[in-house]
C-alpha cells in the first residue's frame, strides 16, 4: 500500500477527487465518511484511491478499516 502525505489542495490527487465528487469522472464515486465506508466495504465495493487524516488512525473504527 502506498502512503503519500497530501499538503495542498493543488494536488493532483486531490484534483482528482473533485473531479470525482462532481460526477466528472465516469464509472467512479466519491464517497467520505467512516459509516459509508464501512457499509461499501460490506457490500463488496472495492476502492481505487482511498485519502483519510491522521485521526482516522487513532481511532477503533479507522483502525479496523
Amino acid at each position: 500500500m502506498l502512503v503519500e502525505k497530501i499538503t495542498s489542495r493543488q494536488n493532483p490527487l486531490v484534483k482528482r477527487f473533485r473531479r470525482v465528487r462532481s460526477g466528472d469522472e465516469r464509472h467512479l464515486v466519491f464517497i467520505e465518511g467512516v459509516r459509508l465506508v464501512e457499509d461499501a466495504l460490506g457490500a463488496g465495493a472495492h476502492f481505487e484511491t482511498v485519502a483519510y487524516t491522521s485521526a482516522l488512525e487513532s481511532s477503533e473504527r479507522g483502525l479496523r478499516l
